[in-house]
Parts: structure tokens; sequence; C-alpha cells
């Protein structure tokens, strides 16, 4: 059986579609969470995720959203991209989200997995890197039985026995991190796990993304970034620094 391990879509169909056309035919798909968030088409992707019948956790990103007070006005373009996100949401899309759990439990041909986004408390990093201590791995494996957790959230592709475990991160599908813009995803097929990755269209996301009511200049920035394959992110460029040597994406 084939089973295709997806996470972090964050809003970007064409990075999707292009991984959900490479593998058409898989036995099963499973999401480990951020779907719409921080993307040019939040509820098109959910709306996409059901049709394909994704086995689907929420992350953080999505919590964010079905929380957030639409009331309050951004105080910041982040704040202001995320409040745009949420008002695309239908009411449809809003009660998917609403119905999926933040860990799952299975067992596929007979290896049991724990899904779980993987956020991580201050102490331990916020997120699972391929280079996180050990304390880290041994929170999250504290939080499932299974000996093989799939995990997502750091947005960082690898496959690491840490703690007893085996910890699978397929990478992000719509938001690279390591100067690699490709949809990173894993596959489970007969027993065994591997991690690839899809090109796509980068360019044409980033112009919907230009045509987003958010600060021009903020946006201009952040765009560029993403045709790169690089996030902003600025808690972590010296581990983002060590992780870019050709063996992640």
């Amino acid at each position: 059986m084939k089973y295709l391990i997806i996470a972090d879509v964050h809003g970007n169909l064409p990075a999707l579609d292009a991984v959900l056309a490479a593998h058409t035919d898989v036995d099963g798909i499973l999401f480990l969470g951020d779907a719409p968030s921080d993307g040019p088409h939040p509820n098109a992707v959910i709306q996409r995720l059901v049709e394909v019948g994704a086995l689907c956790i929420r992350g953080n990103h999505d919590t964010e959203l079905l929380n957030m007070d639409l009331s309050q006005p951004p105080a910041t373009p982040d704040q202001a991209w995320r409040h745009w996100c949420r008002k695309q949401l239908s009411e449809e899309s809003l009660a998917v989200m609403t119905s999926w759990p933040e860990m799952r439990h299975l067992d596929i041909d007979g290896r049991p997995l724990c899904m779980i986004h993987g956020l991580l408390p201050p102490q331990y990093g916020k997120r699972l890197w391929p280079d996180s201590s050990d304390e880290a791995y041994a929170y999250l494996a504290a939080q499932c039985s299974e000996d093989t957790i799939l995990v997502g959230h750091s947005h960082i592709q690898s496959i690491v026995q840490q703690v007893g475990r085996i910890f699978c991160n397929p990478g992000s599908i719509g938001q690279q991190r390591l100067g690699v813009p490709q949809a990173c995803y894993a596959l489970l097929e007969d027993g065994q796990l591997r991690l690839d990755a899809e090109p796509y269209d980068v360019e044409s996301v980033a112009r919907d993304m230009a045509t987003l009511p958010i600060d021009a200049d903020w946006l201009a920035e952040r765009i560029a970034a993403f045709v790169q394959g690089r996030l902003p992110d600025t808690d972590n460029i010296g581990r983002l620094a060590r992780l870019e040597t050709g063996e992640y994406r």
C-alpha cells in the first residue's frame, strides 16, 4: 500500500496540486496541519483536501485562524495577512477545520503511526529540527505511544531515529525554508518511508500573492523570499544556516 504524507500547505494550491498529480495511485493521504494560512488560496486548499479525502490534523496556524477575533483590527501586515486568510474561508471550510483533531493514531499495514503537528514549548525551540536535542524529541515522544511519529511544523524534511522512535517530517508543501522552492512531501510505501519533492509554478503563486490587499512593501519582501524558497524566520537564522547543506530541503 502507498500513502502520501504532507504538511504545511499554507494556502499554496499549485504546490499541493503538483504533489497530488504526481501521486494519483495512493491508498490514502495524511495531512499534518497548517492548511490555509499565509498563502493566496486559503479556501481552495481546504476544499482540495476534502475532495481527495485526506485524513487531517490541525496545526497551530489552523487553530489560530479558527480562534481569530475579526472584530479586532490587525496591527501589523502579518496580522493583516492572517485576517485576510480567515475572511476567505467559507462556513463549510471552517466546519471542516473545526472537525480536525490535534493528533491521530493509526495502524497502516501493521505499522502503528502517530500524526502530530509538532509545536514545542519555547524551552525546546518551538519546532522539531533534525538537529534538535534529545529532550525535544523526548517531549514529543511522550505524547505518542507509537514507534513512528509523523510531524510537521518545521518545514524541514527529515527521517530521524531518536529516543527509540522514528520521526518523519515530510517538509512543507507550500513554504520552504532552505532555498529549494519545491513542494516537499513523504511517502509510506510497502512499509517504507521516503522523502521526495515536486517542482511547481512558484512564480504564479507569487503573482497571486502580489494581488493581496496588504502593505505592498512588506509583501514584496516576503514574496522575494518565497520565490527563493526561503521563509523569513529571524528566530532561527543560525539553525537554518547549519541545515542548508543540501542534505535537507
